[in-house]
């Protein structure tokens, strides 16, 4: 698939800072930008075409806005969520799920890691 063509709508997202990852109806990795890159260590050249549970594993809550996003077409954004990324690696973050319709994309994900915010709480 040419990303170019298919997320020409979303170009603008790979200058934002924040992590964004768009998903299909499926679940499957449509498009990271350049932040969701940084944040979770990988290249979206590795991810493309996979599985999101490949990324972010299965957070219950992510879990049940991802199936609320598609069944329902509604929007959520779920706070301190743990993400974790092999056995030393983990991330909290907040995720905001918002159902889009544009090509393959039926999902998008912003993604804010909040473990700064979580260390100076401490």
């Amino acid at each position: 698939m040419n990303t170019t063509e298919t997320f020409g709508a979303f170009s603008g997202l790979d200058l934002l800072s924040s992590a964004v990852v768009l998903v299909d109806a499926k679940l499957v990795i449509r498009h990271l930008n350049p932040a969701a890159e940084n944040l979770f260590a990988v290249s979206s050249r590795q991810l493309l075409g996979h599985p999101l549970q490949r990324l972010m594993g299965e957070p219950p809550e992510l879990v049940a806005a991802l199936d609320n996003a598609l069944k329902n077409n509604w929007g959520h954004t779920g706070h301190n969520i743990l993400i974790e990324r092999g056995q030393d690696v983990q991330l909290h973050v907040d995720c905001t799920v918002t159902p889009v319709e544009a090509g393959n994309a039926r999902l998008l994900l912003e993604v804010r890691t909040i473990d700064q915010q979580l260390k100076a709480a401490r």
